[in-house]
């Protein structure tokens, strides 16, 4: 059985379009071997935005005590969100992560939906009830459901 990998998405200004998944500084993988990989992650990042030090690595270090999923509002900085999520793959091995390219099951190109990894609902990704289905925009428009097994990333 493969060991759990986690992401860390993040978002500013409530903003749709800043969705993103932060990467490790180390390697510029989207994945996190452990919960503290992700924690420093969302550190690095809220530093890199203005806050303190010690007031980022506080926050950070909360996220790490609790469950996975929940979005967080960072206190110091109450634009900044972030989620820790377990990752996901597509067929070929890529993190499934907000805007990422794919080759859906019917050979369209398309994107995964951002808003969909910072939504509170039980069947987002994180949710307690989400069943490994993303939200995917093809180039023209329609919106489909599609697992990791179903999506190629490009």
């Amino acid at each position: 059985m493969l060991k759990k990998r986690f992401i860390v998405i993040s978002r500013s200004f409530g903003d749709e379009k800043s969705i993103k998944a932060l990467s490790n500084p180390f390697d510029e993988e989207l994945t996190f071997a452990e919960i503290g990989g992700a924690t420093e992650a969302i550190e690095r990042d809220l530093v890199e935005r203005g806050m303190q030090a010690r007031a980022a690595a506080r926050f950070a270090y909360g996220v790490a005590g609790c469950r996975i999923g929940v979005v967080h509002h960072a206190p110091d900085a109450p634009d900044m969100h972030y989620r820790v999520l377990v990752a996901d793959f597509t067929s070929n091995g890529t993190p499934i992560t907000p805007g990422l390219r794919v080759l859906d099951y019917d050979q369209r190109k398309g994107h995964v939906v951002a808003p969909q990894f910072m939504a509170t609902s039980s069947l987002a990704p994180g949710g307690e009830c989400f069943d490994g289905w993303y939200h995917v925009e093809a180039d023209g428009g329609s919106t489909r459901l599609f697992n990791g097994s179903r999506m190629k990333a490009l």
